[in-house]
């Protein structure tokens, strides 16, 4: 049976085992975990009146990032002081993937999401598009239990 305890201990579970699999990832140095990556912008820029040392440098990282088979995109770096506009550099964009340094509460937010859903279409056995409804904080909140979630689900989503 489903009820709102079941829930709660999903919820910790699912955390518990996001924050072991980010001590693994931490204590062996790698990323194998997907709850313990973190992705986040870059960039190299690259002005036209910058020295050509450092254009070269520049140049250089944005080769060993495209060689190591790294997604590099290219954009503009432009200026309108008046009515004309500038091109006055370039500026390369990658992601780059490190360890997190601990695990948010969205991430268990959004793996309990994804559980909910996939309970919630096995249950009513139909594709059900919206879990962000009254019915889910009713249940959440206890009032109501998962045999009423279901049917509710299986209409117009309304008690």
């Amino acid at each position: 049976m489903f009820n709102n305890k079941t829930f709660e201990a999903h919820k910790q579970g699912i955390r518990e085992n996001m924050e072991q699999n980010l001590i693994w990832d931490k204590y062996h140095g790698t990323l194998k975990h997907k709850s313990s990556i973190k992705t986040e912008a870059r960039f190299i820029r690259i002005k036209f009146d910058d020295t050509p040392e450092d254009i070269l440098n520049s140049m250089e990282q944005v080769t060993w990032l495209m060689r190591d088979g790294i997604k590099v995109e290219q954009n503009e770096i432009s200026e309108q002081p008046y009515c004309t506009k500038r091109l006055i550099g370039v500026s390369y964009s990658y992601e780059h993937k490190s360890i997190r340094e601990e695990i948010t509460d969205r991430q268990v937010t959004t793996a309990m999401r994804h559980l909910i859903h996939k309970k919630l279409n096995a249950d009513a056995g139909q594709r059900v598009q919206n879990i962000d409804c009254r019915v889910m904080d009713l249940f959440k909140a206890g009032k109501i239990d998962w045999d009423t979630v279901i049917e509710s689900h299986k209409g117009d989503c309304s008690l």
